[in-house]
């Protein structure tokens, strides 16, 4: 009975399984042939590579030219003895020196987003960072404290953002971070919960350059 079943069935089962089988091949054609894909063999023509070499070679000229450190001699190897203390401390101050703004003026976006000149303060944040300075945030067995920082502080967010018990998160070292991790959340639960196996996300050109790096990191344009 067995048998007969399997005789009588197996030309749909094999058509079924050519079916498939043409199915993803057209899906793997169609993740092959993307637009990234296509503008890379076009960037490999002789005149468009020779346009785009120049163009790249005029913006890593204008960069230098930009970053300059006039008079700078590079450190490139380790010393053979040791420095001392004062040293060190002068060679903090020559580089400190090498700065064109003072965050403290209030006209620095984006990159420092406080400054003060409050003593009392900055105090405050220099002895918190050096009682902190030694720790690890993998083990919590070790440094109960670290655990109960970023415990806290989300509950804080969580709060202010009328989050629920279901909301999660974690301290980060910084904005290039957060992004990468909520880009890779957004990848995931487009993956299991919506099936979507080719994410996109839509930005502006002025975004966050962080963007850009979540794309090329979890595959997806």
């Amino acid at each position: 009975m067995i048998k007969n079943l399997i005789i009588k069935y197996l030309p749909k089962i094999n058509y079924f399984f050519r079916l498939l089988g043409i199915y993803y091949f057209l899906v793997t054609l169609k993740n092959k042939f993307t637009i990234s894909y296509i503008l890379s063999k076009i960037r490999k023509i002789p005149l468009v590579k020779d346009k785009v070499d120049k163009e790249v070679s005029k913006i890593k000229t204008q960069l230098k030219k930009d970053l300059a450190i006039p008079g700078h001699k590079f450190i490139n190897s380790l010393p053979d003895n040791s420095e001392n203390i004062t040293t060190l401390n002068l060679l903090h101050e020559k580089y400190l020196g090498y700065r064109n703004f003072n965050y403290n003026d209030g006209k620095i976006s984006g990159a420092v987003y406080f400054g003060s000149n409050n003593k009392d303060y900055v105090k405050l944040m220099s002895d918190t960072f050096n009682k902190f300075i030694f720790t690890n945030p993998l083990h919590p067995d070790l440094f109960p404290e670290i655990k109960l920082f970023e415990i806290e502080t989300l509950s804080m967010v969580k709060k202010l953002f009328n989050g629920d018990k279901d909301t999660c998160g974690n301290i980060t070292s910084g904005g290039t971070e957060s992004i990468l991790l909520a880009c890779k959340t957004y990848r995931d639960i487009a993956k299991q919960e919506r099936g979507i196996d080719n994410p996109e996300i839509i930005v502006s050109k002025s975004v966050h350059a962080a963007f850009n790096k979540a794309s090329h990191y979890f595959n997806f344009k």
